[in-house]
């Protein structure tokens, strides 16, 4: 374990030296790890030239280590990993925080810029955010009994569906218990939508937007070997008809890489629209954890 967690640091301080990487890798493999392969993987994509970058991503969507989320979440942090698997831009659509501004109600920051989170919380059961304060009593639907069959359809469609979203989108608790400063919610089971991506084996499912759907996320998913499902996001576009029935009411014109998986995604906007709450409405002291947060921002906003 010890000299596990040196190499990891070792790799964790210089992200860009590709040669601390591959001791790192070597060294798994020389264990017997199961994640040498994943690490092996990702060190050939950050050596290969851009032309070979697909294939590479695809690669690592199939061998994506969701038994080891904490871990790879470090990497991925910090750059050492490429967390974006995708062929889309990579954007956190964020809200003005501290000296981060923004020229409307969200705007998209570079991910990698972003702090890092307390990765080592997040193993699907959300306990993080159950010890959290209920912050609204709104709800798309008091009772909503939808969410469950249409998981359970996705599933049996072949769809690597994250027990982490099931979990939260299942529980109406823990979802009253994310606040938010620009009056979004969680979307009901009848309200979140399917949208086909360009390979029929992958879809978009919504499940977060804002009053006036300016904004929607939602969580990729794939069949197959593919389990990696990370969080999307798009300014959809406003049909200038009705759909026909069965067929989702937006479109996408552009979908951005939001986060890597749906727990970083809720974590990081729960805790920064806490943020605007204790320092532009109800201000209070923050705490360790918080004051760091919004230090890295101001640096990296110099």
């Amino acid at each position: 374990m010890a000299e596990n967690e040196a190499l990891l640091k070792l790799c964790l301080e210089k992200p860009n030296e590709l040669e601390r990487l591959l001791v790192y890798t070597d060294w798994l493999e020389e264990q017997g790890d199961p994640r040498a392969p994943y690490t092996r993987a990702q060190l050939e994509m950050r050596r290969a030239p851009e032309k070979e970058q697909k294939v590479h991503r695809a690669k690592l969507r199939s061998l994506y280590p969701i038994e080891h989320a904490a871990w790879c979440s470090r990497f991925e942090q910090v750059g050492v990993f490429g967390a974006n698997l995708l062929e889309v831009p990579d954007l956190w659509w964020g809200v003005g925080l501290g000296e981060r501004e923004t020229g409307a109600t969200y705007q998209g920051f570079a991910y990698a810029q972003q702090p890092p989170l307390p990765v080592e919380r997040f193993d699907g059961s959300f306990e993080w955010l159950a010890r959290a304060p209920t912050r609204t009593t709104y709800r798309e639907e008091q009772e909503d009994t939808l969410w469950a069959p249409k998981i359970a359809s996705l599933r049996e469609r072949g769809f690597n569906v994250p027990t982490a979203f099931e979990t939260l989108m299942l529980n109406a608790d823990l979802q009253l218990r994310v606040p938010s400063c620009t009056d979004n919610t969680f979307l009901s089971g009848k309200r979140g939508d399917e949208h086909p991506l360009d390979d029929p084996h992958e879809t978009f499912l919504t499940f977060y937007t804002d009053s006036q759907s300016c904004v929607l996320w939602g969580i990729r998913l794939a069949r197959g070997d593919d389990r990696y499902a990370p969080v999307l996001a798009g300014a959809p576009e406003f049909p200038e008809e009705e759909p026909p029935e069965g067929q989702p009411y937006f479109r996408f014109p552009e979908l951005t890489f939001n986060a890597p998986t749906f727990e970083t995604f809720v974590y990081r906007w729960w805790l920064e629209n806490t943020l605007w709450f204790a320092t532009q409405f109800k201000k209070r002291p923050l705490n360790a954890e918080e004051q760091a947060y919004m230090d890295h921002l101001a640096a990296k906003t110099k």
